[in-house]
């Protein structure tokens, strides 16, 4: 193969790992090491999140009141919140995997027949779409 001729690959919609900057990225994993020898490898998943919102941002306020190293582990305090951070996101990410419950509701329209709608049609906003398809009958 010439130099001319470069090879494809098409990966322009995927995530772009080499934007990370990785030295930064060193403290947090070295937080999560500290952690997990504090309290156990995998502890942070059964802790409530408001601890986590909590904790996150009291090490952002220590950092913007001038303090940058977390006096009991000396590691950065952004390196803290970005811990907690992660933990948040990862719970989001784990809720939203869960299938949602599937409640029926009855309602009523125009008091003529009963109209079924599930509640995950609530939760994505799809009950006026469905509504704006129904046609109304008038008595």
């Amino acid at each position: 193969m010439s130099e001319d001729n470069k090879g494809i690959k098409f990966d322009q919609d995927k995530p772009d790992y080499s934007l990370l900057p990785f030295a930064a990225m060193d403290d947090v994993v070295r937080v999560l090491t500290y952690g997990a020898k504090k309290y156990d490898r995998f502890n942070w998943r059964n802790v409530e999140r408001h601890r986590y919102e909590a904790a996150a941002l009291r090490h952002i306020s220590a950092y913007k009141q001038g303090e940058i190293m977390d006096p009991e582990t000396g590691l950065n305090h952004l390196a803290h919140a970005m811990c907690s951070l992660l933990f948040l996101m990862e719970f989001d990410r784990i809720e939203q995997k869960k299938p949602s419950e599937k409640k029926d509701v009855q309602m009523t329209l125009n008091f003529t027949q009963p109209m079924y709608i599930y509640s995950d049609m609530v939760y994505n906003n799809k009950v006026n779409e469905f509504l704006d398809k129904v046609s109304y009958e008038t008595k």
